[in-house]
């Protein structure tokens, strides 16, 4: 195993162990249900990152940086449903994801760019003990751009609650 992958593996037991625990504390808190969407979303990111530095063959490790991709697009809106169930504690899960249903809309497209060849035209296998090399497309600008845009506005959405916030929430 090299460094990447021993590194991928911490970060996935550290965040599967935090994930539990703050779950754990109160299963009914909206909030705490929120860091288990958002942990369970970086699992799976993080899963898929490892199969794919351990991938042996172009195919394999083609499919799982596609999957890599997708589940990473989802990250940002797995943090506005953690944003929202601190918000609205006593909010329903319907109301939380209807409240993050722009981000859904913006996902979906982005999660069938990923499997174009015009966000990842193909992987090269660099040799022995190294990580493949994904080859982008024009198509990452776009997913880049996402990423970027989309940490921005829930910075500032970040920075906008936390003036209204009183008590606990702040």
């Amino acid at each position: 195993m090299i460094l990447f992958q021993l590194s991928i593996l911490a970060a996935l037991v550290g965040n599967i162990i935090l994930g539990l625990l703050v779950f754990g504390t109160n299963t009914r808190r909206a909030s705490n249900r929120g860091f288990l969407i958002l942990s369970g979303i970086l699992t799976v990111w993080l899963v898929c990152l490892g199969f794919g530095s351990m991938s042996r063959n172009t195919g394999h490790a083609e499919v799982w940086i596609r999957l890599s991709s997708i589940t990473a697009a989802l990250i940002p809106t797995g943090f506005n449903i953690l944003r929202w169930s601190i918000l609205r504690q006593k909010a329903a899960w319907r109301e939380i994801f209807f409240g993050s249903r722009i981000w859904f809309l913006v996902y979906l497209p982005l999660a069938m760019l990923c499997l174009t060849d015009f966000c990842l035209q193909y992987v090269v296998m660099p040799g022995p003990d190294a990580v493949p090399k994904p080859i982008y497309g024009h198509g990452f600008l776009v997913y880049s751009s996402y990423l970027v845009v989309s940490t921005l506005i829930l910075v500032a959405a970040f920075f906008r609650h936390l003036q209204k916030a009183i008590g606990v929430q702040r």
